[in-house]
């Protein structure tokens, strides 16, 4: 076997120990993944600072001038993966659910960038086709387009040389979503459910019919943006505020009901189309985030289906080992995109 054929035979192995790391604006969230016989296991996890430089529209980590690298990530040793799936934050990407007629080519990048409505030559994206189009019936394509600067700043934050190397590139907000479709509880039912998950920065609707994805719609909407008006009405610095509105020392939930209403009515809408083009009833919804701002959804106050909370911790059962900090075993939700990205890559 020629050096060429043993690379190439290298690169399409299965990997079997991933680091994932989403770089949200309020940090990097890490979370390695092993592969073992007993199954998938949670080795390592942490909250990292954010990336020097910040989140911007055009990229992540950006240098101060086309003259300086990007600033790599500092991964402590336990989150050394042989491979890493890099994250771009809530609200980079621009995600959609295509219904498309059958005939339609899917190699076609001019057509889908016209679908999504990204310009030409400035996004690299991707499609996965969830339902495929017969007679009348259109076809189901979940698609998403990533600015490539941002792509390209993403890969800039690992090492140029020795461990982790880069093996994908994903979305928060999808691999928060895979994080949810594969477990096997909610996999292979033929139920109709939903999930909703809130972030720091971006929020997601999501709804299930016999196992497909049929709803999706995503929110520049999260817990920032709740700290931000809990700031504002009581003049309060940052920290004030998340303490605020952790420990219910004040009566905030009229503020908190009028951030996430966009969210609920969004629910509403969706959940009424899928019901009516699906001839079903949701009977379950699935809720993860931090406890504030799922309250609203939880205390039934939108709809009569039953609202349940989910962990993307659950999704180990019992394969967590490891550094994983305490205060992220007791709130787990920062990690969902990670674990769903590193999942779907040991997985796929």
């Amino acid at each position: 076997m020629s050096l060429l054929e043993q690379i190439k035979q290298l690169a399409e192995r299965k990997p079997t120990d991933v680091v994932a790391l989403d770089c949200a604006a309020d940090g990097v969230r890490a979370a390695r993944l092993r592969q073992t016989p007993g199954g998938i296991r949670l080795v390592a996890a942490g909250l990292l600072p954010p990336v020097p430089g910040g989140v911007a529209a055009d990229g992540i980590g950006r240098p101060q001038t086309e003259d300086d690298d990007i600033a790599e990530l500092e991964l402590p040793p336990s989150l050394r993966g042989r491979y890493a799936t890099l994250l771009a934050p809530g609200g980079q990407a621009s995600i959609k659910l295509l219904r498309l007629p059958e005939d339609v080519d899917l190699s076609d990048r001019a057509q889908l960038l016209k679908r999504l409505g990204l310009a030409a030559n400035e996004y690299r994206i991707g499609t996965l086709e969830i339902e495929a189009g017969s007679g009348k019936r259109e076809a189901l394509v979940l698609g998403a387009g990533l600015r490539e600067s941002v792509a390209r700043s993403l890969l800039g934050l690992l090492p140029k040389a020795g461990l982790p190397a880069p093996r994908a590139l994903e979305t928060s907000e999808l691999a928060v979503l895979n994080a949810f479709a594969v477990d096997p509880r909610f996999s292979d039912t033929e139920t109709p459910c939903g999930f909703i998950h809130f972030d720091h920065d971006f929020s997601l609707v999501a709804l299930f019919n016999r196992g497909r994805l049929l709803q999706l719609r995503t929110f520049s909407f999260g817990l920032a943006a709740v700290n931000r008006r809990i700031m504002k009405a009581l003049n309060v610095d940052q920290v004030t505020a998340a303490g605020v509105l952790n420990d219910g020392a004040f009566d905030i939930s009229h503020l908190v009901e009028e951030e996430t209403r966009e969210v609920r009515g969004q629910y509403v809408i969706s959940r009424d189309f899928m019901e009516r083009s699906e001839n079903c009833r949701l009977q379950h919804v699935h809720l993860s985030g931090p406890t504030p701002l799922t309250k609203p959804f939880a205390k039934g106050k939108t709809t009569n289906v039953e609202m349940n909370a989910w962990s993307v911790l659950d999704l180990l059962d019992g394969g967590l080992e490891g550094e994983i900090p305490e205060t992220l075993r007791a709130a787990p939700w920062p990690l969902t995109a990670a674990i769903g990205a590193a999942w779907g890559l040991l997985t796929q």
